[in-house]
């Protein structure tokens, strides 16, 4: 996902009255008793990868998260 979109999705879910936010996957992993439905791994492209490398999206989920925090 590019940092463009995380950004467009998320502020046009607030701008027509999404009052809670929750990104589903916010760090990759993986599933050890293997329960996932698609395998082990799960990515989802989630802002901070499986072995905990930050993605390009990251810096932007940051920024909104401390956007909303100063807004309230």
């Amino acid at each position: 996902m590019y940092p463009q979109d995380l950004d467009l999705n998320t502020r046009t879910c607030v701008a027509h009255g999404m009052n809670a936010l929750n990104y589903y996957m916010f760090v990759a992993g993986e599933n050890y008793e293997e329960i996932g439905l698609f395998g082990r791994r799960h990515e989802w492209q989630a802002p901070i990868d499986s072995n905990g490398d930050l993605r390009p999206n990251y810096d932007k989920a940051r920024h909104l998260g401390s956007v909303f925090k100063t807004v309230g």
